[in-house]
């Protein structure tokens, strides 16, 4: 079983297409995200993220003695190839969970998720202990500067061992998570269930993910457990219905523009 926010991707081309549709950058300088190849000490533990790359069985004992004995960090991954990668082990399941951040503007402060997250989270982790899955995704992004994305806030709330995590922070809506999910989801191989965790107002999200069945995934919902006085977030959701098309077709667009291969419409 792989340490806690560890995944490994023996597909290197693959996730960067995915890394590369996620916006993600590589930068040292503002402590954001930290890269290095296994065998460097230059990693800073201080960065939000790490990511530790690794390539040739001259690698393959570095990665099994990362994965045995993890960094101090809560967010590393490690991107290697089938050469550096530990021996593969069947997959249990080919399912996997997607949770939708939320935050309420007015409710709770751009940086912190709000009560409807935490519901979705409880809702997901009472699936994936009835059935596995293979590993769960988190989304939401941030606009406040220093602050964690709702992703990552939910990242370090999971309490569900022996699932690996995997937090998509660039999508600024419903339609942007779906997009920019779709692609880490092809990433991780032979997925083949999507189970999608959302609230009961949230009405516009099966058309969002609608188009995941292109590529062979089958997509469920399950509802949170619904608060009280959520009546405005309906009629909200209700509200934006007409333009669900035009922000499906967007989301779709800018994740073609990024290079990332992924075609829909």
């Amino acid at each position: 079983m792989l340490a806690p926010g560890v995944l490994v991707v023996s597909e290197p081309r693959r996730m960067t297409a995915a890394i590369a549709a996620n916006r993600r950058v590589a930068r040292w300088a503002d402590g954001d995200l930290a890269v290095a190849h296994v065998g460097s000490d230059a990693t800073d533990l201080a960065a939000r993220e790490i990511l530790l790359v690794a390539a040739g069985e001259g690698d393959a004992a570095a990665v099994r003695e990362i994965l045995d004995r993890p960094p101090a960090h809560p967010a590393v991954t490690i991107v290697c190839d089938a050469a550096a990668a530990p021996p593969a082990t069947p997959a249990r399941t080919d399912r996997l969970v997607v949770v939708l951040g939320h935050r309420e503007p007015g409710i709770s402060p751009e940086h912190r998720i709000s009560a409807h997250s935490r519901a979705r989270m409880y809702r997901a982790a009472e699936a994936v202990l009835t059935d596995p899955v293979r590993a769960a995704v988190f989304t939401g992004y941030t606009e406040t500067a220093g602050g964690l994305s709702e992703a990552e806030q939910m990242q370090r709330e999971w309490t569900v061992p022996g699932v690996a995590v995997v937090s998509e922070v660039a999508g600024r809506d419903t339609a942007e998570n779906a997009s920019r999910s779709l692609p880490l989801i092809l990433a991780m191989g032979g997925i083949r269930d999507v189970l999608v965790v959302t609230s009961l107002w949230h009405v516009r999200t099966p058309y969002f993910f609608a188009p995941y069945r292109r590529y062979g995934l089958r997509v469920h919902y399950a509802p949170a457990r619904p608060l009280r006085h959520w009546g405005h977030l309906l009629i909200e959701e209700l509200a934006k219905a007409p333009a669900a098309p035009l922000e499906r077709a967007e989301a779709l667009r800018e994740l073609q523009r990024g290079g990332s291969g992924w075609r829909g419409s």
